[in-house]
């Protein structure tokens, strides 16, 4: 029953089937790289990543931005990530801390799409956190949503095959039920009571933040699936807007790191092997060729100027 909610979340807040398999491809990406770390670095601490989400249509990634982050952790084992994401002088920054024990058959429905399809929802606290002290103070749900206005020509939609969907839902069956849970709340908040139903700017966000025992220093991680690019150079490509984001969340004294779990193709996905990458040294050996990358998010009209970094600055992880 999860899955088909968090179907429901993500196919109201996208423009087509394409859009929708892209988000899809990128939550198993996200899923398989924390079955990875599980069985192949206990060392390492887990953190959620966040959203940036403009309060201003046309507004990119830090501009006129509210941060938030939904976790089952309790607030205050975020305060010094909350303490270096605020060095990017956002508006805004808040914390939903949920309930992550409890059973998903006892949550409560809603309906949350205002769609007539109701939704589970887990017990919630919103937080905001306060830059000038350091600290987390309770808050709510309409002082979240307060900073964005009513997208009045919002028009609930559900382009998504039912092919589409039934292969998306199967795959996802495969993956541990805890981190299903986990991409649904987040999605709940981002998609459900958020969504397109406000307006807002072009989002971006932090795939997960580790913290090794080993050094214990805080790492941005960015998760991709991906084959070889086709060009001369063979490696991996990032669109020139979001190496530009990572590449100024690097700059707040955190490391970031591109991570992407190699497929052989696209059309079958077979995994190959993880590789990474440091977004400096990234952006430092990317070839200077500007090519047109994939739609993502957008619609197939709209322009992806993208570069390449060749696979040999890549390492692999074992």
């Amino acid at each position: 029953m999860l899955l088909t909610y968090l179907h429901n979340l993500i196919a109201n807040n996208v423009i087509g089937d394409l859009q929708y398999k892209n988000r899809m491809v990128g939550f198993i990406g996200e899923l398989n790289f924390s079955e990875w770390l599980k069985q192949n670095r206990q060392n390492i601490k887990v953190y959620e990543g966040g959203f940036f989400v403009p309060t201003v249509p046309n507004s990119r990634a830090y501009r006129d931005s509210i941060y938030f982050t939904v976790s089952s952790d309790l607030p205050d084992a975020y305060i010094s990530i909350y303490k270096n994401i605020a060095k990017l002088s956002l508006l805004k920054y808040f914390y939903i801390h949920y309930d992550g024990a409890g059973n998903v058959a006892d949550w409560q429905l809603f309906d949350v799409l205002n769609n007539g399809s109701r939704l589970a929802v887990p017990p919630m606290q919103f937080y905001e956190f306060n830059i000038e002290t350091n600290r987390f103070r309770f808050s709510s749900l309409e002082n979240f949503l307060s900073n964005y206005k009513i997208n009045d020509n919002h028009k609930v939609r559900d382009k998504v095959t039912a092919i589409t969907k039934a292969n998306y839902i199967n795959q996802l069956k495969e993956l541990n039920p805890d981190c299903i849970k986990k991409i649904y709340v987040q999605r709940l908040v981002f998609d459900g009571y958020l969504g397109l139903k406000f307006q807002r700017g072009i989002p971006s966000d932090i795939d997960c933040i580790l913290l090794s025992e080993k050094d214990q220093k805080l790492k941005f991680i960015e998760i991709k699936e991906k084959d070889l690019s086709k060009g001369v150079v063979k490696g991996f490509g990032m669109d020139l807007e979001r190496i530009n984001q990572l590449v100024s969340l690097a700059k707040t004294g955190l490391p970031v790191f591109y991570v992407v779990r190699r497929i052989k193709e696209q059309k079958d996905r077979k995994f190959m092997e993880w590789r990474i990458i440091d977004i400096l040294d990234f952006q430092k050996n990317l070839d200077k060729k500007i090519i047109e990358g994939g739609t993502g998010m957008r619609s197939l009209s709209s322009s992806n100027p993208t570069q390449v970094c060749d696979l040999k600055h890549f390492k692999v992880l074992t």
